[in-house]
């Protein structure tokens, strides 16, 4: 999944004319124009389109989701406290400094984000290889679940509330069983490894597991050099320009 799921089928935006691109990169992103000429690491994504030139309020369209998995780590990073001045990762485009990273997943765009963009920068190029424990990501909504299960607890991925919910009654239930005694059957027996972080509360366990500044995730701006071979993601307005000759030359002539 990883990587993938933010990239396929996102035909999100309007198609917008050649004309219609250079005005708004002229007007709106000057800082963005300025880092493509002089720079040889833009921002680049794959998407499943043939048109040349696209316009795109992330804000606006209809919140993202993790694909073939469930969206617990999604709402959890995007209600923390502590990823508060990041741009949301649903409402985000997910990007990547290496064009290479979007090949095969549609047609590769350069993203020119409006003045004034933050910019989420991941440690990595995969989000879910970028944090501190090495499978946290890669196994983490796959455990909650089973970890649920294993106390009889309901969750349910729709909203925020649905897993905080979940995460009360979690450790209410671990406290009447003992502390100790559920994070050896966790960590030894099921292979939870993170959970021998927890101390009675699941909720602030994975808040600090997912947490952004010790897991060396960075908060940029648009103009800021942004370093290769990385994910990253921004909730601007954008414009989209597919890389090609007859696409991506023709525009920088014109701004």
């Amino acid at each position: 999944m990883r990587y993938k799921a933010f990239l396929i089928n996102e035909d999100r935006g309007k198609a917008i004319s050649l004309e219609e691109a250079a005005e708004i990169l002229k007007k709106n992103c000057k800082d963005a124009v300025k880092y493509a000429k002089t720079s040889n690491n833009q921002i680049y994504r794959g998407v499943y389109n043939n048109h040349q030139f696209r316009y795109i309020d992330p804000k606006k369209e209809k919140p993202r989701k993790s694909a073939n998995t469930t969206n617990y780590y999604t709402l959890l990073i995007d209600n923390s406290k502590y990823w508060k001045s990041f741009p949301k990762r649903s409402q985000s485009l997910i990007c990547s400094t290496t064009i290479e990273r979007v090949y095969g997943y549609g047609n590769p765009y350069q993203v020119f984000p409006y003045d004034g963009a933050k910019i989420g920068v991941a440690p990595n190029a995969d989000f879910w290889i970028s944090f501190e424990d090495a499978d946290l990501l890669s196994s983490f909504n796959d455990r909650i679940e089973m970890m649920m299960r294993r106390m009889n607890v309901n969750i349910k991925d729709k909203s925020y509330k649905n897993i905080t919910d979940a995460f009360k009654l979690f450790d209410d239930r671990v406290k009447e069983q003992g502390i100790p005694k559920m994070k050896d059957r966790f960590v030894v027996d099921d292979m939870v490894k993170w959970f021998k972080y927890y101390t009675g509360n699941l909720l602030q366990t994975v808040t600090n597991l997912l947490e952004p500044s010790t897991n060396d995730f960075e908060l940029k701006t648009i103009g800021d050099k942004l370093p290769k071979e990385r994910e990253v993601w921004t909730d601007s307005k954008s414009i989209m320009v597919m890389v090609s000759p007859m696409a991506t030359e023709k525009l920088m002539e014109l701004v």
